[in-house]
């Protein structure tokens, strides 16, 4: 699956040090989602050894073009979050996540 137009977003309601990030954009290629509609996707747990992104409910995506206000808020926001994840096996059944 791939996200574009994408964004991390997290609760404004949770101190800083325990907020889960989730990513926001429009989907394409989900299995129960149409091409381009706006999803947020459960938190994010890593990242494959491709450089793709896997969230707590075991899907990947590979993002595409970040949000553009994004992006200039939080410039190389894809590296920059890269590099802060990870890398897991997203289909190894003994991998355990907690909540």
């Amino acid at each position: 699956m791939k996200l574009e137009n994408w964004a991390i977003v997290s609760d404004p309601y949770k101190a800083p040090e325990i907020r889960d990030m989730f990513l926001s954009g429009n989907v394409y290629g989900h299995y129960k989602r149409l091409d381009g509609e706006s999803i947020r996707t459960s938190k994010i747990i890593g990242k494959t050894n491709t450089g793709k992104i896997v969230t707590y409910s075991r899907n990947v995506y590979e993002l595409g073009v970040p949000n553009i206000d994004y992006e200039q808020l939080f410039p190389d926001c894809l590296n920059r979050l890269l590099n802060t994840l990870p890398v897991i096996d997203a289909f190894d059944p003994s991998m355990v996540f907690s909540v």
